[in-house]
């Protein structure tokens, strides 16, 4: 509002030297005042300074080159006219000057908002109007005898009016249109098939001991199963799975034969405030809006997405954390109270990390990842003790998402597919995520040891990957196995079915050659995490044999792939049961690569009830070694992992 008062100050010096006849004064003071006060606003193109500066330019021109005594007579008339010009031109080119002063007070992101442009179209007409009135008020002095102080006065009053709409009308148009879309979007929910059969959410947290177990549990068996998904506690305003809702942790723990269920969810502080109002407040990737924001207290989560951390969960120097995608993790501990933000370094602000993150099994260190709206992808290293070791910044070309990357002994492997983000997209009339494929798919290789030198780019074609199962060194060469799609469209359509590929990188080169291993909808690769970085020969994937879409991320069977023999092995469960991703586990002192277990909740559709199966990895087809009764319904979630020993 301020910027907006300045902008007129030349005006309103020019009216007050008016009112002494000091008419050359008046005009060259506020040429000046507008090159001296708005310089920086000239040199931004803003329509109101040029305008401002042209008018009196043109107006000292021709006093000082002219005698026309009219001009001296109606100067008042003449500027109240220009004014409403100057207003009424920058609507007419739809470009309300208003709009140019608040984007120096709104953050970037919101420029585009059709609300934030809505509201200066409307503010911008407002004091167009009020200008008209002015001039008409000026023109009606001509033709009557009231006294010209009546007239100054009641000409104060279209401004005043202008100035309190200025200051008043964004929060009301705001919180009008926010309320109404809010209403809107809560009523499309009721048909959205990821609240509805298993994907809808569950409320209740239990703690159940002595579960019955149909089979024989493993006698090695000693440790949790902890996996992750979305899971929105009150009934939302705004959904899109996989990237909104509350984080859900469901665990089973395993110990002396006996396995006790328990589910948590990850209390953010998100999740507390929706807690103390009882219902949804905070919006999604599709509605980034708050609901009774101005019920918020100063210390409440301003951010509009709901952020649940309910992606993948993991272990790293005895810490448990619970994470979401470009964010901060939360920490949990083993019974799943959650803890808080995770701040290993107690940092201004919590260090931001992907979802996935890499493991190196030999050094125990932990490598992270992040992007956001930015071009920049941020990477952060941690040793075995948990002690941040390396950070640092990589600049990218565009704001790509980047869901999962690969490590081997002495690289650091990122695909860039060419999917933007922005989260704060919705705002603009947009989707949060693009497919943009006139840009290829850049595929960054870093050196381990100095990840702050030279990356090596390799181009490839177009093409999107969520999840990797492994990468290792071969000579030369980087192996990199994973789940690709051809495309990213799922702001217009369902996801394609995505395929196990193998692509080969010769960073000598600087060439990609990509094989697909499979033409099976396969999705969540998953290998002994024991060779992560390493060569493996198995990989264990869900797939669909009859869906043509990938993005119901339903699944009933997994696929045991050996890549030595280039052969696989099937589990059906049946098309009546929904699995999701499967964790391997380890036998206790396992000589072989596949020697351990299978873990995943499945869903039967029939009875509508979860179960916890547990297969023999290298009996695959075999039927499960145990299937574990549980006591309510686990909805489909995303990501799990394997916690070996007590707790």
């Amino acid at each position: 509002m301020l910027n907006i008062i300045l902008g007129f100050l030349p005006w309103v010096l020019y009216f007050i030297l008016l009112g002494y006849n000091q008419y050359i004064l008046a005009i060259s003071t506020a040429l000046v005042v507008t090159v001296l006060l708005s310089f920086n606003e000239l040199k931004k193109g803003f329509i109101l300074t040029w305008g401002t500066f042209l008018f009196f330019l043109l107006l000292l021109g021709v006093t000082l080159f002219t005698s026309l005594d009219w001009l001296t007579l109606h100067a008042d008339l003449i500027a109240s006219y220009a004014l409403a010009s100057i207003a009424g031109f920058s609507l007419l080119i739809n470009k309300p000057f208003t709009l140019q002063y608040a984007r120096e007070q709104v953050p970037k992101e919101f420029w585009e908002s059709k609300i934030f442009i809505r509201i200066n179209q409307w503010i911008t007409g407002v004091w167009t109007a009020s200008f008209l009135i002015n001039a008409c008020i000026d023109s009606l002095q001509l033709y009557t005898a009231f006294n010209p102080w009546f007239y100054q006065t009641i000409s104060y009053l279209p401004v005043v009016f202008a100035v309190w709409f200025t200051q008043k009308f964004p929060d009301w148009y705001k919180e009008k249109k926010s309320r109404q879309l809010i209403e809107q979007s809560e009523l499309a929910q009721k048909n959205n098939p990821f609240l509805q059969h298993n994907f809808a959410p569950v409320t209740q947290e239990l703690e159940v001991s002595h579960l019955s177990v149909t089979g024989l549990l493993p006698k090695d068996l000693l440790g949790i199963y902890v996996r992750n998904g979305p899971n929105p506690l009150f009934p939302p305003f705004s959904y899109t799975y996989p990237f909104d809702g509350d984080g859900m942790l469901h665990a089973l723990y395993f110990k002396e034969g006996q396995v006790t269920y328990k589910n948590r969810f990850v209390n953010t502080t998100q999740l507390q405030v929706e807690r103390r109002f009882g219902k949804a407040i905070y919006g999604g990737v599709e509605l980034p809006f708050i609901r009774d924001a101005k019920l918020l207290k100063p210390t409440d989560p301003s951010i509009p997405v709901k952020i649940g951390r309910f992606i993948h969960v993991i272990r790293h120097a005895d810490r448990y954390l619970a994470l979401h995608e470009a964010t901060s993790a939360y920490e949990i501990d083993a019974q799943l109270n959650t803890l808080g933000e995770w701040n290993p370094s107690n940092a201004a602000e919590a260090i931001a990390l992907n979802a996935h993150t890499r493991l190196d099994p030999q050094t125990g260190e932990l490598f992270t990842i992040a992007y956001g709206s930015e071009s920049i992808i941020t990477y952060h290293v941690f040793n075995k003790k948990g002690k941040l070791t390396k950070q640092g910044i990589i600049n990218v070309q565009h704001n790509y998402m980047v869901h999962d990357f690969v490590i081997t002994h002495h690289y650091v492997v990122i695909f860039l597919c060419p999917v933007m983000v922005d989260f704060m997209a919705k705002m603009k009339g947009k989707h949060f995520a693009t497919w943009e494929p006139q840009f290829p798919t850049r595929i960054a290789v870093l050196s381990r040891a100095h990840l702050d030198q030279e990356i090596i780019w390799i181009n490839s074609e177009a093409f999107f990957c969520f999840h990797f199962a492994n990468a290792y060194e071969d000579k030369q060469e980087i192996i990199v196995d994973y789940v690709r799609y051809p495309d990213f469209m799922m702001a217009t359509a369902d996801l394609k079915p995505a395929f196990l590929y193998r692509t080969t990188l010769n960073f000598l080169q600087k060439t990609a050659h990509h094989q697909q291993l499979d033409d099976r909808n396969v999705e969540f690769p998953r290998i002994n995490d024991h060779y992560t970085g390493n060569q493996h020969r198995y990989i264990y994937t869900p797939a669909c044999f009859h869906s043509a879409a990938a993005s119901s991320d339903i699944y009933h069977a997994l696929i045991k792939y050996d890549l030595n023999t280039n052969s696989s092995i099937v589990h059906d469960f049946g098309q009546d049961i929904e699995i999701g991703e499967a964790v391997y586990v380890p036998a206790n002192q396992a000589k072989q690569e596949d020697e351990g277990y299978l873990m995943l909740f499945t869903y039967h559709k029939t009875t509508k009830e979860s179960l916890f199966v547990i297969l023999d990895a290298q009996n695959f087809a075999a039927s499960p070694l145990a299937i574990i009764k549980l006591p309510q319904r686990v909805p489909h979630g995303l990501h799990g992992s394997w916690f070996p020993g007590a707790w």
